[in-house]
């Protein structure tokens, strides 16, 4: 019987007094591409065939994230609008078409929400903002100002490997990075926003990742609190608990499953395993099927603040038990 597991916990949550929520805030959510076409990114994993609709599309990631920040901005109060809310090709909309419906409401923020790829990637997973403008001279100064306030954030993502930038940001003005007069979803806005490229989505193990309806909702939780950052409203009172459980004396290797060396991505990824959570007394209260799509991954969200137990379980291994607290 193998004996080890390798779990990661991330835990998200704050508590307040004094209610302040996003109450008057107009927030344009933009989830990158649209449907099931070349321009909607697809990426072989293990076991989709390139074109199956479900394996890893960077449209239907993007949608994920964007539906599930949605409501958690709504449930604060907030006016959201979405230029896709279905994974169509009619959903493709023109990039100057959602710039003219986000001006033509005046919104307080614009966020377009992507991941990014460099083709026969072996190990590159980092993030990148891109706001309207040359480096040093954003076309709205609340565009850096923004990008500069969600990078945290978004770097706090545990259950990635992040290769470059852990240390430093990488946000740049689209007009310097691209080296034309700036892409086509920034340059027509009236209203402040950035675009985020969230992750390497042909970083194999990361696309794996992907596959995962929980790991985009991270993304989404991330982006929600910094929302409230921003805006100056209350965290979310509530917490989650998130994490991979993967065989750390085994290692996948598979030419679908690219990893950096050295990373905690060589460990094997066991699929099929069950994690319980328990109050402090161990009673159950929720259970997790991790996924068969070589990730590992499993989540917990909306979780009150307190102790909690985790049972992990897979076949051919001894269970384990870790406690967390969501303080």
């Amino acid at each position: 019987m193998k004996k080890i597991f390798f779990v990661l916990a991330v835990l998200m949550v704050s508590t307040c007094i004094i209610a302040n929520d996003l109450t008057g805030v107009k927030i344009f959510l933009n989830p990158g591409h649209g449907g099931w076409d070349g321009n909607d990114r697809n990426i072989q994993t293990i076991p989709y065939a390139m074109g199956d609709t479900l394996g890893f599309w960077e449209s239907k990631s993007n949608l994920i994230k964007g539906l599930y920040l949605r409501d958690l901005l709504q449930s604060q109060g907030a006016t959201v609008y979405m230029s896709r809310t279905q994974n169509r090709a009619a959903d493709d909309r023109s990039l100057s078409e959602i710039a003219a419906e986000a001006n033509a409401n005046n919104v307080d923020a614009f966020l377009s929400i992507h991941s990014n790829a460099v083709g026969n990637n072996a190990g590159t997973n980092y993030l990148l903002f891109l706001f309207h403008g040359r480096d040093n001279a954003p076309k709205f100064p609340q565009s850096l100002t923004m990008a500069q306030k969600a990078w945290p954030y978004l770097l706090n993502n545990q259950l990635t490997v992040w290769t470059h930038y852990a240390t430093s940001t990488n946000i740049r003005g689209d007009s310097t990075f691209y080296g034309t007069y700036g892409l086509g979803v920034l340059t027509p806005l009236v209203v402040p926003g950035f675009l985020s490229e969230g992750s390497f989505h042909d970083y194999k193990p990361e696309t794996h990742r992907l596959l995962n309806p929980d790991y985009c909702k991270l993304e989404a939780t991330n982006f929600h609190r910094y929302f409230c950052d921003y805006f100056q409203a209350d965290f979310p009172a509530q917490g989650s608990i998130a994490g991979f459980v993967k065989g750390v004396d085994q290692t996948l290797n598979h030419p679908h499953y690219v990893y950096k060396a050295g990373t905690h991505d060589r460990w094997l990824p066991l699929n099929g395993a069950r994690v319980t959570l328990m109050n402090a007394a161990g009673d159950s209260l929720a259970g997790y099927q991790v996924d068969t799509l070589y990730n590992g991954v499993f989540a917990f969200h909306q979780l009150q603040p307190g102790t909690y137990r985790l049972r992990i379980s897979a076949a051919n291994h001894t269970p384990k038990d870790t406690t967390v607290t969501v303080s």
